[in-house]
């Protein structure tokens, strides 16, 4: 899924949270910047870990982290119709994010989520 204005938002506060180097934040605007209209989500997170890799090295979780990231990144890919259909984008992907999350976690990624 393309990234929004309001996803590139997101991902910068998420970095500024976990990262409160001024030098590593510098780069991921410039990175958030720089994007091309059909970069995604998941292509600027691995470019933040580039990055972050580049300037701390790596810190030992990184591998871990990965899968499973690679897992939820699967599992939101799958459901991009369904997000870009959302009239209340905001609160209906968050929602999904922590439901596919949970799901994947729990074994019963692929189940049909109950009604709100």
């Amino acid at each position: 899924m393309r990234l929004s204005e309001k996803c590139a938002v997101c991902l910068y506060d998420k970095q500024k949270r976990l990262v409160q180097d001024e030098e590593y934040l510098a780069e991921v605007r410039e990175l958030l910047k720089n994007r091309d209209p059909e970069d995604t989500s998941p292509y600027m997170v691995y470019l933040f870990d580039r990055a972050f890799i580049n300037r701390f090295g790596d810190q030992g979780e990184t591998g871990r982290y990965r899968a499973i990231k690679q897992t939820f990144n699967d599992l939101v890919l799958s459901m991009e119709e369904a997000v870009r259909q959302s009239e209340d984008l905001p609160a209906h992907c968050g929602q999904l994010r922590r439901d596919r999350a949970g799901q994947a976690l729990s074994g019963t990624a692929g189940k049909a989520l109950p009604p709100a």
